[in-house]
């Protein structure tokens, strides 16, 4: 096997690679920055993106509740 750069020397792939990155972290995309045929529009979201906001808003809740209750209080003392 050998490799080969396929997409060195391509102008702008280091920023499609820096978007892609950043969409795949789950940040959304500017509107305006979208094809004017998706704009305005509302898209459905990935399977992925809604477990990720799943998971957020789960340990947010989770971490209000634990700071609320005399658990919290005791093992703030050890840290």
């Amino acid at each position: 096997l050998v490799w080969v750069p396929g997409h060195c020397g391509i102008i702008g792939n280091e920023l499609v690679d820096k978007e892609a990155k950043k969409a795949a972290q789950g940040k959304i995309s500017n509107p305006d920055d979208l094809p004017p045929f998706l704009q305005g529009e509302v898209l459905p979201a990935s399977i992925s993106a809604l477990k990720q906001a799943f998971q957020k808003k789960l340990k947010r809740r989770w971490d209000k509740r634990f700071k609320a209750s005399q658990r919290y209080h005791k093992f703030e003392r050890i840290d």
